[in-house]
């Protein structure tokens, strides 16, 4: 005679791992990994979980993705995954955790501390931005129609889509009624991305500089004979933005943690900012940058404050815990404008005007 299936167990008391083992209530079960229990007390398969790995490493974190790619470190190998395909796409220094910040053009700035750069869903990790070349060797030269008086030149490599690079430090050279400036020593090899070098010089006797020449990759020396005429330079002093522990975009500025400091860069312009003002220093390392649509939440190890707008070198930030915050725990809330963190006295709920 066939015998009746038996009578499939229910656990509709759902997980418990108060009660001993002796004791355990009818209907819960000691421990579910990667289960859930539905209404009806049936065990059931949790969404998303896999019985292979996704992608395989040996010393895997640092993860970050996006609906269209993946990013995480694995040993001394920056990887990326973009569908059924993954690709290592820069060094990075081995154990160290990397930070992220997404650019406005969907790409995804990394830092590991050391190194900075910027990953696509095509193509290997590149610089932010154009490095800065060289000062070039100058020296006097005859038969020019420059005035006698002091001069000041610099540098910039330029990019076919306009992009340019942080300029040289300028180099001053004197010079006597009818002599020209004669420039040596120009890289022969440009940056990948670039196409020509621009070259800029100051008139008669003052500081800011004008757009002289402009060449392409390959060329290594020029004259300038006569006064420059076209138009100036506005990037003086501005410098690739550092490697960074912490990465953050807002208001069309990447902002970042480099030890002690708070930094961000030039407006519109992710990939350079200006060393001798954007900054602020805190007297701890900086561990956690959260922005919010009023302003900024900069923790460090021992407190975190608030910086209402978005002028930040010109603005008294607001205190706002009197203990810091741990490095790498920022999160999102779910279908709200709040963010939390971690901290020594537990978690963190913040708001969007620096209210926690």
């Amino acid at each position: 005679m066939k015998q009746p299936l038996p009578k499939s167990q229910r656990f509709a008391a759902g997980m418990n791992m108060l009660a001993p083992d002796y004791a355990m209530p009818d209907g819960s079960v000691r421990d579910a990994t990667n289960i859930d229990v539905t209404n009806e007390g049936v065990l059931r398969t949790r969404n998303g979980h896999a019985v292979s790995p996704r992608v395989a490493g040996t010393n895997c974190h640092s993860l970050f993705a996006t609906p269209n790619l993946m990013l995480h470190a694995d040993g001394s190998q920056l990887k990326r995954t973009v569908g059924p395909l993954t690709d290592v796409v820069a060094s990075i220094q081995p154990s160290q955790p990397i930070c992220y910040g997404r650019l406005p053009d969907g790409s995804i700035a990394w830092s590991d501390g050391g190194s900075i750069g910027k990953v696509s869903q095509l193509g290997a990790s590149i610089p932010l931005s154009l490095a800065s070349p060289g000062s070039p060797a100058i020296a006097a030269a005859s038969n020019g129609l420059q005035r006698e008086g002091r001069y000041l030149v610099a540098v910039t490599w330029v990019a076919f889509s306009g992009e340019e690079s942080p300029p040289s430090l300028p180099v001053a050279i004197n010079l006597q009624d009818g002599q020209g400036i004669q420039l040596s020593g120009i890289p022969a090899s440009a940056p990948t991305g670039a196409i020509g070098l621009r070259v800029y010089c100051s008139h008669t006797n003052e500081a800011v500089l004008f757009e002289a020449a402009f060449v392409g990759v390959g060329t290594t020396s020029l004259r300038i004979d006569s006064p420059p005429s076209g138009r100036a330079l506005e990037t003086l002093f501005e410098a690739n933005f550092p490697a960074c522990t912490s990465l953050a975009f807002a208001v069309g500025r990447l902002l970042g943690a480099r030890g002690n400091l708070f930094v961000w860069s030039e407006a519109f312009r992710p990939g350079v900012y200006r060393p001798a003002k954007n900054f602020i220093q805190f007297p701890a390392p900086v561990t956690l940058i959260a922005p919010t649509q009023d302003g900024v939440y900069v923790g460090t190890e021992s407190e975190v404050v608030f910086l209402p707008g978005f002028d930040f070198g010109n603005q008294a930030y607001r205190p706002v815990t009197p203990y810091g915050a741990y490095a790498g725990t920022l999160v999102d809330m779910p279908h709200t404008l709040q963010m939390g963190w971690a901290s020594p006295q537990g978690f963190v709920i913040a708001d969007n005007s620096g209210a926690v």
